[in-house]
């Protein structure tokens, strides 16, 4: 019977306690400097926006290509080197870019990265071969890029220059041992 009294009166002590720490306001005190907590809820956030962005302008590309660099890293190898001037797959930096030998051209969404809306936009610029994605220096990269309004840095991050050079050559097998299997 003492037992179920204490034990009432720890509860009613402990109740009393609480509703006297609910009516103050929400102070935490640490020794002498008070924090105030401030209950009122956050605002809600903003509705997405979904809009017809330019290829490559999408959080899932961009988480891509992150992606990318982390597996290259745990691999141990460099997935997407930042070296402008890769001149590797044997193509002259800054080597004017060719003209389309007639016909209609190569198949530019082999490169990965290249999608149809930016396949499109080049063809109408008169980039229509491999070879001439292969020639341009990293300046004209750029400037592609601006005009066809895609992210700053995507076609060195994707590293479009470097899978043309192979795909210019036919150099199918080396293609797919540094860039993955052609789709």
């Amino acid at each position: 019977m003492i037992k179920i009294l204490i034990i009432l009166l720890v509860l009613a002590v402990a109740a009393a306690a609480l509703i006297v720490l609910m009516r103050r306001s929400r102070r935490i005190e640490r020794r002498d400097e008070v924090l105030t907590i401030d209950a009122t809820p956050a605002p809600p956030p903003p509705a997405p926006v979904i809009a017809d962005s330019p290829e490559g302008a999408d959080i899932g590309d961009q988480i891509a290509a992150a992606m990318k660099d982390i597996a290259g890293e745990m691999a141990g190898v460099e997935a997407q080197p930042e070296a402008a001037d890769d001149d590797e797959i044997g193509r002259d930096v800054g080597a004017p870019a060719s003209i389309a030998a007639g016909g209609a051209g190569d198949e530019l969404g082999r490169i990965k990265g290249l999608g149809p809306r930016a396949a499109e936009k080049l063809a109408a610029m008169g980039v229509v071969r491999f070879e001439q994605i292969a020639a341009w220096s990293p300046e004209e990269a750029e400037r592609i890029e601006a005009e066809i309004g895609m992210n700053q840095g995507r076609i060195a991050r994707d590293q479009w220059v470097e899978q043309a050079g192979y795909l210019a050559r036919g150099d199918t097998a080396s293609f797919e041992e540094r860039f993955g299997k052609l789709g």
